[in-house]
């Protein structure tokens, strides 16, 4: 079956394999080797070997945003466009509930990268305030749980409401800071491209002509 371009990598629970695609550049190489290397690790902890298909069941308590969010931490995954979309994402308040990442199926492509970013986010703050280890320590216990959010609470003392309240703060703080002072896009410039109402669409790699006030980028607008 030919896959998508779209996808970046991917790791299978029953074949215990990760398959990578060909990659533009070494750091982008590097980083999606890391996370689908975390992705392994986490299944060999929730699953561990043979019989695995007796404790699938367990990944039904496990919220994306925390599997992805986890994979990109500690894979170093940092970059100025996640930083951005991140930083749009909280100015016009549109991160949303972490219970609303329990699966991405649901988002649009482009709020499904946004799930990505908030659940690395999410990680980094649980990282800062509790403890490298404790991301490990959730998921190791999930085994004995009855859901995520009693693991979260054991292992960290504060509820996932509490948690996630200070997290929204904190990204607040963080980013209004970074945006004081400076113009909304909209104040400077002129849009180039308008997703319809229907539908969110993608438009990246913009390139402006040489000769004139061309610019072309990509786009599924076309549904492509």
């Amino acid at each position: 079956e030919t896959l998508d371009e779209g996808i970046g990598g991917f790791t299978e629970v029953y074949k215990t394999r990760v398959v990578l695609p060909l990659m533009a550049s070494e750091w982008e190489r590097r980083h999606v080797l890391r996370h689908e290397l975390v992705h392994a690790m986490q299944f060999f902890v929730l699953y561990g070997e043979g019989m695995r298909s007796y404790t699938l069941y367990k990944s039904i308590l496990i919220p994306l945003w925390f599997t992805e969010g986890m994979a990109e931490y500690f894979s170093n995954d940092y970059s100025a466009e996640g930083d951005m979309v991140l930083r749009d994402a909280v100015l016009y308040d549109r991160i949303p509930p972490l219970e609303h990442l329990h699966s991405f199926n649901h988002l649009e492509p482009h709020d499904a990268y946004l799930g990505y970013k908030a659940g690395r986010s999410a990680i980094a703050n649980i990282v800062e305030k509790y403890g490298e280890d404790k991301p490990g320590a959730m998921l190791k216990a999930i085994e004995e749980a009855r859901s995520f959010s009693q693991v979260f609470q054991e292992k960290t003392g504060v509820s996932m409401k509490d948690f996630e309240k200070k997290w929204r703060s904190h990204l607040k703080e963080t980013y209004w800071v970074q945006a004081s002072g400076k113009k909304d896009p909209d104040e400077y410039g002129t849009p180039v491209f308008i997703s319809p109402e229907d539908r969110t669409c993608i438009s990246n790699s913009a390139s402006q002509s040489p000769v004139d006030d061309t610019i072309v980028f990509l786009s599924d607008k076309q549904g492509f």
